[in-house]
């Protein structure tokens, strides 16, 4: 009975995604300052595309896409 728990392997897929789960922790407190950064600029742009869209003018909005903005 021990002998056969040992080998047992219905229980890797959650020793994996442990391991997953506490890798992605890992990386995001060791970039945490750049992840800030980027969701910060990105969170910053989207609220002026809304801001430029509720006042009627989608500048921001073309420059995002691509175009003149013009």
């Amino acid at each position: 009975m021990f002998k056969s728990f040992i080998y047992e392997e219905d229980g890797m897929g959650t020793i994996e995604i442990a391991i997953l789960i506490a890798v992605l922790v890992a990386l995001a407190i060791v970039f945490r300052k750049q992840l800030a950064s980027l969701w910060n600029s990105i969170s910053g742009k989207n609220e002026q595309v809304v801001n430029n869209a509720y006042q009627g003018d989608d500048t921001l909005g073309k420059e995002m896409q691509g175009g003149s903005g013009t």
